[in-house]
């Protein structure tokens, strides 16, 4: 290690060395029994598309909340894209995604417990309190910041819409960055806690496609009466990704687009992005190139286009970099994004990896304003990556949806451990992208399920009419990555005699145009008979969505407590994932008192 990465690495060791977990599941485990799982098969060129949901206005409102978070949520209506000759159905599917959205909103217009902190655009005014420094993190963390509630799904009649529609999502940084306040014995804020990031944050023994298979990635489904909610089963749907070595992947052009601005000057901001990206370029191959560009109150290409057998020049360039100045974020993404076009095509991929607090306060602030003008080249390929640090000014917000709209993933790094398992460990899952665009579909055979509510993927939501429009963006599927979806559903028998559903997978290969579609029925045979009979990967997935149910405060986690969430991961604390369920069970045990006094 030279004697700069030594000053750098002991800059940064004290924001903690908690262990971190991401969404890119192994493929150790033999394929799993029929019964509990399927790899995928082509769908049939006779299945023709459901007819989208009927009208909405029987459909069951949710029950009460008990204390849903009060934050600035934008309010949005769907804008369904109309099929040839279904006018009717495009205004459906419109009512359909306005009762959701109601139905959502709905969680977060009462408050029973103690008062939350004032919020103004989504912004926290007030610093609560923070409990003394636990195991080996050792400066407190803001809640301060920027973050956005999107609502809490509700229960579904199957007989009103039988369908449920959404993009995958592989995002982590919500999980990251809530650790940090459990590490310390402290809540995060609740508008800060998405399940879906949670539950894709844990590793999976999931079994990946076969290496002769066409498909790059395997559908499973499993379920049994649910060990987190009374009267009612838990259904898992999961994609696994196709595992790609160092030597199989392409060779790959990143931009690093580095915010130096003063709001990056913290212990746990630049110096450790700097940390981060010293690790990555360790990790990346001869035929690889790197281009360095920055931004504060002014933007600019510190190191150009230069390949990765001078490693030396972008280590350096790395060393020099210093924060000071204003936050033009704007500016900075059009700059990095023309670099990263350069070096586009001839089977070289191209990535912007965004490191930033977020805090843009110069030019286009908002990520509709900052991606308007790099529109262009997302069409053309360049993939995003945005990366988060600190807390205090943190815009959670901006940094989820700049991953989301530039067709990337979403990260927050809290430690150099938390950077070594992105940068070095994980890094082929970032660099390769398997499947764009992909969306799952769930229809629910209304003969069999009463009622339905899909945990999490509130902003990943899709109108059922837009599954088929290959037009429509959706989410990334990276080499190894595992998408991890929970439904609670309300049989109508205890002992279904028929399938519970077909779930739909679309998927485009990276930079294509046209998706394939893949099916798997679930059926009867998919339910075992006890709780106890899920297989550890579903049992701590269940786990994960009750924990951060109840951080966010769901009104379906009502009476819930987060040492059952914690007891459950303990009882799925087996195999190669055991060590980092066990840890989660501490921190949420460690912060139970704080949420009963809340």
């Amino acid at each position: 290690m030279s004697r700069a990465h030594s000053r750098l690495l002991a800059s940064v060791l004290a924001v903690g060395a908690a262990s971190a977990v991401f969404g890119c599941a192994s493929a150790e485990a033999p394929a799993p029994e029929p019964t509990s799982s399927s790899t995928l098969e082509p769908a049939s060129p006779s299945e023709a598309a459901p007819a989208p949901g009927a009208d909405d206005e029987d459909r069951a409102a949710p029950p009460p909340p008990s204390a849903p978070v009060t934050t600035t949520t934008p309010t949005t209506t769907a804008q369904p894209v109309a099929m040839t000759g279904d006018a009717i159905g495009a205004t459906r599917e419109a009512a359909k995604q306005a009762a959701r959205a109601e139905a959502r909103s709905a969680t977060k217009t009462e408050q029973k417990a103690k008062p939350q902190p004032d919020v103004a655009g989504g912004r926290l005014k007030d610093k609560l309190a923070l409990a003394s420094p636990v195991e080996e993190v050792a400066a407190p963390v803001d809640q301060g910041g920027t973050f956005v509630h999107a609502g809490t799904n509700p229960f579904i009649e199957t007989a009103s819409d039988a369908l449920s529609t959404f993009a995958v999502d592989v995002d982590t940084g919500s999980f990251t960055f809530a650790r940090r306040f459990l590490k310390q014995g402290d809540l995060p804020p609740d508008a800060a806690v998405r399940v879906e990031e949670w539950v894709n944050a844990m590793h999976y023994s999931y079994a990946a496609p076969p290496k002769s298979q066409a498909v790059p990635f395997a559908i499973h489904v499993a379920g049994a009466p649910s060990p987190i909610a009374r009267g009612k089963h838990l259904v898992r749907v999961a994609l696994q990704g196709k595992q790609v070595t160092t030597a199989e992947r392409g060779p790959t052009h990143l931009v690093f687009l580095v915010d130096v601005s003063g709001s990056m000057e913290a212990h746990d901001k630049l110096p450790l992005a700097k940390e981060a990206m010293h690790k990555m370029v360790d990790g990346l191959r001869a035929d690889d190139s790197i281009a360095l560009v920055t931004y504060a109150g002014a933007t600019g290409v510190v190191l150009p286009t230069t390949s990765m057998r001078e490693k030396g020049r972008v280590h350096a360039a790395i060393d020099r970099l210093s924060s000071g100045g204003g936050t033009n974020m704007g500016s900075g993404m059009e700059l990095a994004y023309r670099e990263a076009a350069k070096q586009l095509g001839g089977g070289r991929s191209a990535r912007v990896v965004v490191l930033s607090d977020g805090d843009a306060n110069i030019g286009r602030t908002s990520h509709q304003e900052i991606l308007k003008s790099v529109k262009g080249y997302v069409s053309e390929g360049v993939m995003m990556s945005t990366v988060g640090f600190g807390t205090g000014n943190y815009n959670d917000h901006l940094m989820e949806q700049l991953a989301n709209a530039g067709n990337g993933n979403y990260t927050y790094i809290d430690s150099p451990k938390t950077a070594e398992r992105f940068f070095v460990h994980e890094l082929n899952g970032t660099l390769e992208t398997i499947a764009q665009d992909v969306k799952i579909q769930v229809e629910w055979n209304q003969d069999v399920v009463r009622r339905y509510r899909l945990v999490g993927y509130e902003n990943r939501d899709v109108a059922d009419v837009d599954f088929r429009n290959d037009k429509k963006d959706a989410g990334e599927i990276g080499a190894g990555h595992a998408v991890t979806a929970l439904y609670e559903v309300e049989l109508v028998s205890t002992s279904p005699s028929g399938p519970l559903g077909t779930v739909r997978v679309r998927a485009k290969q990276p930079r294509g145009s046209r998706a394939g579609e893949h099916s798997v029925v679930i059926a009867p045979t998919v339910l075992q008979d006890r709780p106890g009979d899920l297989d550890d990967d579903a049992r701590a997935a269940a786990a994960v969505a009750l924990a951060a149910e109840v951080l966010r405060r769901s009104p379906y986690a009502e009476g819930r407590t987060l040492s059952e969430a914690a007891a459950l991961l303990r009882e799925a604390a087996t195999g190669p994932h055991a060590a980092e369920r066990l840890e989660l069970a501490r921190d949420l045990v460690r912060v139970e008192p704080r949420l009963a006094a809340r």
